[in-house]
């Protein structure tokens, strides 16, 4: 999978938001800040990673290793999007609540990014049994 094919989980998104998203259809709400969420997403990943922005080939290695655990992270700083820009500012919102929540677990997630696959087991092997020829190990 790569960083462009990469999209939100769905559940994480629509259940606990159902009478938000509910004028939605599936795709929509996949669909829902994509974009920036993607943009802002990226920089954080080649930020922890250390990789150029412009290092599509590593993103999309990166991101088909853990495609889980970013679909996760999209999903959340998608929602965050929407939710800071739909909340009422008066203390006690629902929507200010939820993007707070939001925020929460988009940087937990975030903050774990440095620990993200960045090689398949078989490239990883490779270089195991290269350095043991070598005697490098």
């Amino acid at each position: 999978m790569t960083f462009s094919e990469l999209s939100a989980n769905i559940s994480v998104m629509k259940e606990p938001n159902s009478f938000e998203l509910k004028d939605l259809t599936d795709e929509e709400i996949i669909e829902l800040k994509q974009i920036t969420a993607k943009v802002e997403m990226k920089k954080d990943i080649c930020l922890a990673l250390t990789i150029s922005e412009n290092d599509s080939q590593a993103l999309d290695l990166i991101t088909d290793l853990n495609a889980e655990t970013l679909g996760f992270a999209l999903a959340y700083k998608q929602l965050q999007l929407f939710f800071f820009e739909n909340m009422n500012l008066a203390e006690g919102s629902l929507m200010l609540f939820k993007y707070e929540n939001y925020t929460k677990f988009y940087n937990a997630l975030k903050s774990q990014f440095n620990l993200l696959k960045r090689y398949s087991t078989e490239i990883q092997r490779e270089a195991t049994i290269s350095e043991s020829f070598y005697g490098w190990d």
